[in-house]
């Protein structure tokens, strides 16, 4: 499937699926229907799975499943588009509190840093270490807003033997899990540093003169040497 055809795909799990018409979870990770399905698995309730329908809890679970190392660099987009609309969510907090003096640009050009700092050293790099080098056939990755982990059984009976990443959206602080159909709707995003800095610097054009050259010369656009050159020496 090409996911820039369709990349909106976020099926309705929750309003399909129930206690009587009951989710086989084995027969979609074995053939994912992409056309029908998609990528981002959002809102499947553990009551409603074959396999995990007998406990008691209900747990909410969504996450990124892939089955194929094609797959790899859509589940790197979809990271880095809700990486991205997350971080978008502080700009006028940021704005608010800081902007309005000159002197402390600074503080928002670092705030910037650390989160893409943070995004990188935590997730983005370890995720691609072990694609890398493990090179897995099936991978689950848990998308939480709660507390679920390995320890409790209904965990495994919905993954089964496939292996998983677990990214608890809440105290990863840079992802959203409200900010998952977005994700779906905007599509994957190949090319997160030079997308993210652009829409940074379209917020706050005169911190640009806190971006190292270095970095402006990857974002190679004559748009963006022209403001970097006037706020660096005219203002």
């Amino acid at each position: 499937m090409d996911i820039e055809k369709n990349s909106k795909i976020l099926f309705p799990f929750k309003t399909r699926y129930n206690k009587e018409t009951q989710l086989d979870i084995r027969d979609l990770f074995s053939d994912p229907k992409r056309d029908i399905y998609g990528y981002l698995w959002k809102d499947i309730y553990t009551k409603s799975v074959k396999q995990t329908s007998r406990y008691r809890k209900n747990y909410k679970l969504s996450g990124i499943y892939i089955n194929s190392q094609e797959d790899y660099s859509v589940l790197i987009g979809i990271l880095n588009r809700n990486f991205f609309l997350t971080t978008r969510l502080n700009y006028g907090k940021w704005e608010e509190m800081y902007f309005k003096n000159t002197s402390n640009e600074k503080i928002i050009w670092e705030l910037l840093c650390e989160r893409i700092k943070k995004y990188l050293d935590e997730y983005y790099i370890p995720i691609k270490k072990y694609l890398i080098q493990k090179r897995p056939k099936n991978l689950w990755i848990n998308l939480n807003e709660y507390d679920i982990s390995k320890k409790d059984p209904i965990y495994y009976g919905f993954v089964g033997e496939i292996e998983t990443i677990e990214i608890n959206t809440i105290d990863s602080g840079v992802f959203s899990y409200d900010l998952l159909e977005e994700t779906i709707e905007n599509g994957i995003l190949k090319n997160l540093g030079e997308f993210i800095f652009d829409d940074f610097f379209e917020n706050f054009p005169s911190i640009i003169k806190k971006l190292p050259y270095n970095i402006l010369q990857k974002m190679d656009t004559e748009k963006w040497y022209e403001i970097y050159y006037f706020y660096t020496y005219f203002i």
